[in-house]
């Protein structure tokens, strides 16, 4: 008798919590619905709310909800998604557009500018609660005035944002997405993100603030702002973060005076660490690029100023301006590793202070000036790389042509040695190493996507 009690005993407390499916439609109803997908739920308030760490929240393609209010005035209505607990994933259902949640009309522009009380999402409490294994998929996210359209400043490990279409209302000096505060494992794959599209402007697009270990793969992203499409701020640890397979375009000439800038790091003030980004397979496209300065506007903007350890590997990326700009802009003491990249048409091609500068097997092409100050540079050319389209209207117009023979298998280094890339821009094999973001085969050279390409701004694969 003891043995089959402590059996029945065993069977009770054994019995796993599995996690939860929590369906929201605009078309459900919060009184009578049960969260399933045949009875959802109506309010994203009540499906957030319903949820415990490991579930998942489903909404529904195809529906939009509309944030209309302050969550510290009503947290029950209008407002967007608060992510609370750990390892939560907001996911689609259904066929159709993915569902949005749209803040855009949201212009307040008092006090509380730069909150995230009117955020489409907000990850964690600012400065509470900090929710680890967060993913954010498959959602139409557009942005107020007064926020961001994902505000995840106080993100514990481990966010990820994949296949998102995200867009906002804009606003001087804020981003559309704040996500870290010191940690790490922020993953940013396959959205495509527009910076310009709101009513004014964001300073910056994409802000990271600390911790390491950041990966922003696959993604397309429009508007190169003051202050970088993408800008890691106060990242300094010794994990290395990850900026793979982009294509960054368009410099916001709405506010030439304050700059344009594509990709930006930055330290605290009076900080001190170390910092290693891994610049790979991305096409950096400055051209329509009237009316900026030649020294703020650039594809790279490392200004490590307050004396940090920091390293860049710059390796097989195209950059292309008409004209303008400086490929790389870099104050502070940078060690660089510039290999196999294509520089095209900028007025300065490398302006840097430190000497601690890697240079091998560049194409520096049509550039009024060249690399500042080096220590090694070696097999560089100056001639014509030949690009499918020069002009840049998508990201394959820069793939390489038949004609450039002075950048196929001229690259240095070996496919998946040393950080050097297995595959290219669209997932296409390295053979030897071709120079740029693009390895030359069957299909390409006529800004046509080659057999394997999924389309920019999807995630394609790679390491």
């Amino acid at each position: 008798m003891r043995r089959l009690i402590n059996t029945i005993l065993f069977l009770l407390f054994a019995v796993p919590c599995w996690a939860a499916d929590i369906y929201v439609s605009t078309s459900g109803n919060d009184s009578t619905g049960d969260g399933s997908q045949e009875t959802p739920y109506v309010s994203l308030w009540k499906g957030y709310s319903s949820a415990s760490a490991g579930d998942t929240i489903y909404l529904k393609r195809g529906d939009t909800w509309t944030v209309t209010v302050n969550r510290t005035v009503s947290e029950e209505a209008g407002v967007g998604l608060w992510i609370k607990a750990n390892s939560i994933t907001v996911d689609a259902y259904g066929t159709g557009d993915k569902p949005i949640i749209n803040a855009e009309s949201r212009t307040d522009r008092d006090d509380e500018r730069g909150q995230n009380y009117y955020s489409p999402v907000e990850v964690g409490v600012r400065y509470g609660t900090e929710p680890t294994g967060v993913t954010i998929k498959n959602l139409g996210l557009r942005g107020p005035a007064s926020g961001q359209a994902i505000a995840a400043y106080s993100t514990g490990a481990n966010l990820t944002i994949d296949s998102c279409d995200i867009r906002g209302a804009g606003w001087t000096t804020e981003a559309l997405i704040v996500a870290g505060n010191g940690d790490s494992g922020i993953t940013l794959t396959g959205c495509s993100i527009d910076a310009i599209q709101g009513s004014t402007y964001y300073s910056k697009c994409i802000e990271i603030r600390g911790g390491g270990g950041h990966t922003i793969r696959g993604n397309t992203i429009k508007g190169l702002t003051a202050g970088g499409a993408v800008r890691f701020s106060n990242s300094w640890n010794t994990t290395q973060n990850l900026v793979e397979k982009n294509y960054f375009y368009y410099p916001d000439g709405r506010n030439t005076g304050s700059g344009a800038f594509a990709l930006t790091m930055r330290g605290a003030d009076g900080s001190s660490g170390s910092c290693s980004i891994l610049i790979r397979n991305n096409v950096f496209d400055l051209t329509g690029s009237s009316g900026f300065s030649n020294d703020n506007l650039a594809a790279l903007h490392p200004h490590t100023w307050y004396d940090l350890d920091s390293t860049l590997y710059v390796y097989n990326n195209t950059f292309v301006s008409d004209g303008a700009g400086e490929c790389c802009e870099s104050g502070g003491t940078v060690a660089t590793y510039v290999y196999n990249n294509i520089i095209y048409d900028f007025a300065d091609a490398w302006d840097n202070t430190a000497d601690s500068m890697h240079f091998r097997n560049n194409i520096i092409y049509s550039c009024a000036s060249g690399v500042e100050t080096y220590g090694t540079y070696d097999s560089n050319v100056t001639t014509d790389p030949h690009l499918s389209n020069a002009a840049m209207t998508q990201a394959t117009d820069a793939e390489l042509t038949a004609s450039s023979t002075n950048a196929i298998n001229a690259g240095y280094g070996t496919p998946g040695s040393d950080s050097i890339p297995s595959d290219d821009y669209d997932g296409t094999a390295r053979s030897n190493i071709d120079i740029g973001a693009f390895e030359y085969g069957a299909g390409e050279g006529d800004g046509s996507p080659a057999s394997s390409f999924s389309g920019a701004g999807v995630s394609v694969g790679g390491s």
